[in-house]
């Protein structure tokens, strides 16, 4: 089967070096059964063949940043039309409805090909950037265009059930398909080299792009009121490539491509999130037994049960981060059970071994 996969960016997109990893998940892994093009923005090599199976496509577009993270490309319009004239999708899938991108949606239906469009969430309804104005233009954008382009699709991919209730309101079409970790990441992955973590050292780590709607600044916060205890670090992986640089008991270790070998350091991966989606980083940490610590919010309650298989905190509470960040620190014990039942979580329903066939599945149901 031949699938052209639409997504705004895909993997080191833009100076922000952005990614959108449900994107990249879903072309690595169904390249595995069929033939996929992905056609996206803003990459530094315009193509490359990433497995006999899996091509990169990407085009100039221009990136509106956080918070709005908005790609716009008209370059991409006739290449999308281009693909479905000479590749001859079977299935044409768009990662997420809210961007430029998705507004290719109309022209795939007019040439009658079935789409299928993946969500965790939906911005401007039950998602919004801490921006109030932002959010105004999201919450129109929502309606006026979003809707409609979901409407059009023939499936839409939830990754998650905390969107049911939301999809039911609006009439959509869904089918619940999480998205996962490859079956390789339950083993563990051999440290960098490059790094050396110092013997005694408490690793508390948050990785992705520091945007506001992650709650960078209640980790920065926090950081500051815990530097008088030395031994623990908080480390920040993603964002900008800048050389490592340590300061204060903060070290930030820049966008890496090993991120799933830097999970091997932390012995507390956070993350406090004002909205949220389906995050893939805490699906790898606790691939990798890497005890959680998250907001409850999105689809994050859904994979983690509170003081089961991780740690839940209200949004927007830096005084409960460091709280809860200074009782696991104390609690070796509870943060090994919760990394090995996180483990358990993952291992048992989030690997793509389980997954693939629920997308066969799927895309037998539309031809």
């Amino acid at each position: 089967m031949k699938i052209l996969l639409v997504s705004p960016y895909f993997i080191d997109s833009f100076s922000s070096h952005i990614s959108m990893g449900s994107a990249v998940k879903q072309a690595v892994n169904l390249s595995r059964q069929h033939q996929v093009i992905v056609l996206t923005c803003g990459r530094p090599e315009k193509y490359q063949r990433l497995n006999p199976h899996l091509e990169v496509i990407s085009l100039p577009g221009w990136l509106i940043p956080d918070p709005v993270n908005y790609v716009i490309s008209f370059p991409i319009i006739s290449a999308f039309i281009h693909q479905l004239d000479t590749f001859q999708p079977d299935i044409v899938m768009f990662s997420k409805y809210m961007f430029f991108t998705s507004l290719l949606i109309s022209l795939a239906k007019i040439k009658g090909y079935p789409v299928v469009t993946t969500t965790d969430t939906f911005p401007g309804i039950n998602w919004f950037p801490r921006s109030k104005p932002v959010s105004a233009v999201m919450w129109l954008y929502a309606r006026i265009i979003g809707l409609p382009l979901l409407w059009l699709s023939n499936k839409v991919i939830l990754l998650h059930p905390g969107l049911e209730a939301v999809a039911k309101k609006y009439r959509l079409n869904t089918v619940n398909i999480p998205n996962g970790v490859d079956d390789t990441l339950l083993n563990a992955q051999p440290r960098p080299k490059d790094i050396i973590k110092p013997k005694g050292e408490f690793w508390i780590g948050f990785v992705g792009r520091p945007e506001s709607v992650k709650g960078i600044d209640l980790i920065l916060k926090v950081a500051k009121d815990l530097e008088n205890l030395p031994r623990l670090k908080f480390i920040f992986i993603g964002g900008s490539p800048d050389k490592t640089r340590l300061e204060g008991n903060r070290l930030c270790l820049g966008f890496r491509y090993d991120v799933v070998n830097l999970y091997q350091f932390l012995d507390l991966l956070v993350l406090p999130s004002y909205s949220e989606g389906w995050p893939n980083v805490l699906l790898e940490a606790m691939a990798q037994k890497v005890p959680c610590l998250a907001s409850n919010v999105g689809g994050i309650p859904y994979l983690i049960k509170h003081k089961q298989n991780g740690w839940l905190i209200p949004s927007g509470h830096a005084f409960k981060l460091r709280r809860a960040i200074l009782y696991l620190y104390r609690h070796p014990s509870l943060r090994h059970r919760l990394g090995q039942n996180g483990f358990e979580t993952v291992a048992n329903r989030f690997v793509w071994s389980k997954l693939l066939p629920q997308y066969q599945e799927l895309f037998n149901r539309l031809q």
